[in-house]
């Protein structure tokens, strides 16, 4: 049977790389192992060093070389980055071949970006954005035959299907070193040795000396052939001459795949119709998270249309059913161009776009982690749906929802987020913090979002003005207070009140170290209409910045 078509992404020289990222090694570098070179720098390689030498020969042709033993921990840690980015941004379920070398399959991209080629250019496009600019891209029928194709990659190469046997056949037989990892040695099942051991090196050696040179050479021998001079190491080999890679695809992590890919022949143009497509999967979606005792509270959203790709990730202060994804869904392509307008005054619901794929990638937890209450009891049911079919209606962020953040000024505390969703940086409402300067005790009931100006006077309406500590005593309170007793309060638009008690001043300073420093005094104010004012002064200005009610 032919292998699964798969694509495999290479990133030249790992090895040395990881060695580089997590130590102040520079070139000429050298990676050993029990006195043999694993790998090397092109600086060293130019000057003869090669794998397999040992290392005082190594030495001998580049002296100046640092030799640095082998640690694999280092490069799986180093190479675990590239793997997420992988699952975020192109397929879910990776299979790590060796650090370096990552596989997919490559049917579920190549549905949803249009193709294989489209799905190997947005591989390297992910890449690329990450710095790793010389990474090579194979697709082919088995593993063994797309890491040959990416190895030979200027920086893609597909392989047609059914094709990678007349790929493999012009092909060196040194071609199969690396790929035997843990087979042994030609003699037999069970015998390693050899500076080669478990590498296919001693393979490569024998079949070169009894003049099988190429691997179409070795796949014209039979199988029983193969397997009875060489053993199991020759019996892989020849199946991947063969162009039949036995090796299935495991994902570096056992995590269920939930993720939900729906394309469609034709491109669709109508929001109503694609809520209609894409309701039925979404259903069973969140049906088959909640029979294994799951919820998702956060999901990414990947939609292929004519004009391009979006992606966005959504998430939920509680947990999202299938209508809040169709809801994700259909907010998601808003933003793709505007609907096009038919005359000056009708709409017509069609998107200039048409959509031709959706991916939902969902981040699923145990229901136990999110027990009501744990982040704050979620609103009643009629209350949710009445509040959800408002925003189908009026768009995402017309409905939102108070949280009370960290700050120390009353309008950074408070943050308004669309109902249903999380903070754009993912965090859920924070408690009290440790936050000097801030106002302590009750809240106030209303807090404006631009403070009011104001004017704090004497009872004889001389302006009253705030004393800074670095001024001296020169008023009535002494450092930081005030040069006269208040006598009246006057509030823009809120008329003169009398003051019948005051406190304060209670002093904010931030990001003084900036141009954005804030330098100012709050004060509490109590007025005889039973009316509490939190006010800043800064210089001899006054604000309003809150009202107890």
């Amino acid at each position: 049977m032919r292998p699964p078509r798969v694509m495999l992404v290479r990133v030249p020289d790992w090895r040395i790389r990881a060695v580089q990222m997590t130590t102040d090694h520079t070139d000429p570098l050298i990676v050993a192992e029990k006195g043999r070179v694993l790998s090397c720098c092109d600086q060293a390689a130019a000057e003869g060093v090669l794998p397999g030498l040992r290392v005082r020969a190594a030495q001998l042709r580049c002296p100046q070389a640092q030799v640095v033993s082998y640690d694999p921990r280092v490069e799986e840690e180093c190479f675990a980055p590239v793997v997420a980015r992988i699952e975020e941004r192109v397929a879910p379920r990776v299979h790590v071949l060796r650090p370096g070398t990552a596989v997919v399959a490559v049917g579920g991209p190549a549905r949803f970006y249009g193709g294989e080629l489209a799905a190997a250019q947005r591989l390297r496009q992910v890449l690329d954005a990450e710095g790793w600019s010389d990474a090579t891209v194979g697709v082919a029928d088995g593993m063994f035959a797309a890491e040959q194709a990416a190895l030979r990659a200027g920086p893609i190469r597909i392989v047609g299907a059914g094709g990678s046997r007349r790929f493999l056949a012009d092909l060196e037989i040194g071609a199969l070193i690396g790929s035997m990892a843990g087979i042994g040695s030609p003699g037999g099942p069970d015998s390693t040795g050899g500076s080669g051991q478990g590498d296919g090196t001693e393979l490569v050696v024998a079949l070169r000396t009894l003049g099988l040179r190429t691997l179409g050479l070795l796949a014209g021998l039979t199988r029983e052939q193969a397997a009875s001079r060489f053993g199991q190491a020759g019996r892989l080999a020849h199946q991947y001459a063969l162009g039949l890679d036995p090796r299935p695809l495991v994902p570096h992590r056992a995590d269920h795949d939930d993720s939900v890919e729906i394309t469609f022949e034709e491109p669709v143009a109508s929001a109503e119709q694609l809520e209609t497509l894409v309701r039925p999967a979404l259903v069973e979606l969140i049906a088959e998270i909640g029979n294994r005792g799951l919820i998702c509270d956060t999901v990414r959203i990947r939609i292929r249309s004519t004009a391009g790709l979006s992606e966005h990730t959504w998430r939920h202060p509680w947990q999202f059913d299938s209508e809040d994804l169709v809801s994700r869904v259909a907010w998601q392509v808003e933003e793709l161009p505007h609907p096009r307008m038919d005359t000056a005054e009708e709409v017509v619901c069609e998107y200039s776009t048409g959509v031709q794929a959706v991916q939902l990638i969902p981040a699923c937890r145990p229901l136990a982690d999110h027990a009501e209450g744990l982040f704050g009891a979620r609103p009643a049911e009629h209350l949710v749906q009445i509040l959800t079919r408002l925003q189908s209606r009026l768009g995402p962020s017309a409905v939102l929802t108070p949280s009370v953040t960290g700050g120390r000024l009353l309008t950074e505390r408070r943050r308004l987020t669309p109902f249903g969703s999380l903070p754009d940086d993912g965090s859920r409402p924070r408690g009290e913090q440790p936050w000097p300067g801030r106002l302590t005790g009750p809240a106030p009931g209303v807090i404006y979002s631009q403070p009011v100006p104001a004017r704090i006077e004497t009872l004889d309406g001389q302006p009253v003005h705030p004393v800074d500590a670095a001024e001296g005593p020169t008023g009535v309170d002494g450092p930081g207070g005030l040069d006269a007793e208040p006598g009246w309060l006057v509030i823009e638009g809120s008329g003169r009140a009398r003051v019948i008690s005051w406190a304060g001043p209670w002093p904010v300073r931030q990001h003084w170290w900036t141009d954005r420093g804030v330098d100012l005094n709050r004060y509490q104010i109590v007025t005889a209409d039973q009316q509490a004012w939190v006010l800043v002064a800064a210089s001899s200005s006054w604000w309003a910045e809150a009202r107890y009610d």
